[in-house]
């Protein structure tokens, strides 16, 4: 596969200094300067996706509190292949930076306005660490890369932010967010059969980082504790 280079980047980006970033995924994704993020697809499906994505962002974007990148520049770098160049959000992946309470209330406030969009039963669908932006005293200051958005199960984004902040954290957010008792458990079981699933074919993850997001969805719950009550919403352990 074709992958972009540094003389290509600065070449669509007017000679800008670039970088690349680490946690690129389907894409190729790169630093452009201090306040813009390049994303390069590397297939026309994902292509597809992206421009979908762009779109959706500019629907969504009135009805959330949370920030949401915004395209200042978007179209081809290749035949069939997009990119976008989007305002780079202060804060860092959850991966890096842990979430503090009230950043636990951020996530719980992104999951209500979630649920009331006009798009009704849409889900972010890939709520992992790597996006969701922290800042340095752990509120959420972002929610990136909706390439992946569907209307589907809300159990998904339950089972994402298992693999992001834990399942104890996990659970009293979609409890607070007024999700019930039975579509918490569903979350935990995706995640911890995701992480399965994940390990054993580990793609381009790095190992650390599945081990770390399966210890994350095995964190013991009251839900796992047949007779307990479920935890208190925004209590913590």
């Amino acid at each position: 596969m074709f992958r972009p280079t540094a003389d290509l980047v600065r070449g669509l980006v007017g000679g800008s200094e670039v970088s690349p970033v680490e946690e690129g995924g389907e894409h190729s994704t790169w630093w452009v300067g201090e306040r813009h993020v390049l994303r390069l697809t590397l297939d026309p499906d994902a292509a597809e996706r992206q421009r979908q994505e762009i779109a959706l962002r500019d629907t969504i974007r009135p009805y959330l509190s949370t920030q949401l990148p915004r395209s200042v520049d978007s179209g081809e770098w290749a035949p069939r292949l997009s990119y976008t160049l989007d305002t780079r959000l202060p804060g860092v992946s959850a991966e890096r930076q842990p979430i503090s309470v009230a950043g636990e209330q951020d996530l719980t406030v992104f999951l209500r306005e979630l649920r009331t969009l006009p798009i009704r039963g849409l889900i972010h669908n890939d709520l992992k660490g790597e996006h969701l932006l922290i800042t340095p005293d752990g509120r959420l200051s972002g929610v990136i890369d909706w390439a992946d958005a569907i209307i589907g199960d809300l159990a998904e984004d339950v089972a994402g932010l298992v693999l992001s902040v834990g399942g104890m954290a996990a659970v009293r957010i979609a409890l607070d967010a007024g999700y019930d008792l039975e579509l918490c458990v569903r979350g935990l079981g995706i995640a911890r059969w995701d992480t399965e699933i994940r390990l054993a074919t580990p793609g381009d993850s790095p190992l650390w980082l599945l081990r770390r997001q399966r210890d994350r969805a095995y964190e013991i719950t009251p839900l796992d504790r047949p007779g307990s009550p479920p935890p208190r919403p925004g209590s913590r352990p």
